[in-house]
């Protein structure tokens, strides 16, 4: 299971994320999806956020 480290580009979810936030998320399959960077920013911050806006637009992220 791959590991991924994700950055905010941007300030997102009225502001309870912001630009530069970064945190890891390790993914099931051999890709990183919008679901599990939602499920992880629940699970570490305690903030919901539409998997719809976990796209590349609003984060970065690096298999590490």
């Amino acid at each position: 299971m791959p590991t991924y480290k994700v950055t905010a580009r941007q300030t997102c979810a009225s502001g309870k994320i912001s630009k530069g936030t970064t945190f890891q998320v390790v993914s099931s399959g051999c890709s990183l999806h919008p679901a599990e960077i939602s499920a992880a920013l629940k699970q570490q911050f305690g903030i919901d956020y539409s998997q719809h806006n976990c796209n590349a637009a609003n984060f970065e992220w690096i298999k590490i």
